[in-house]
């Protein structure tokens, strides 16, 4: 047997080549790196908004705590400091 035919007798095989698994694994590890990268982003944010909320939250508290131990410095709650 020759070594042409034998080439030739393992083109007929079901499988993937290596190169094809290398490229498949390479283009997979490419995107998870996007995404883990975008969801770390997406993460801070949410912190800083969760943030945002308790602060603001915790602002109310106060002005009704004051509001009910002294009736008469009912005020408008202060313009938060992170809008505009």
């Amino acid at each position: 047997m020759s070594l042409a035919n034998h080439r030739h007798k393992n083109q007929n095989r079901p499988g993937f080549t290596l190169v094809e698994l290398i490229l498949a694994i390479a283009i997979t590890s490419v995107l998870a790196a996007v995404v883990v990268v975008n969801m770390a982003g997406t993460k801070i944010a949410a912190e800083e908004t969760k943030l945002k909320v308790d602060v603001n939250k915790l602002n109310n508290l106060i002005s009704l705590y004051v509001q009910m131990e002294d009736p008469s410095q009912v005020r408008p709650p202060p313009k938060a400091w992170w809008t505009n």
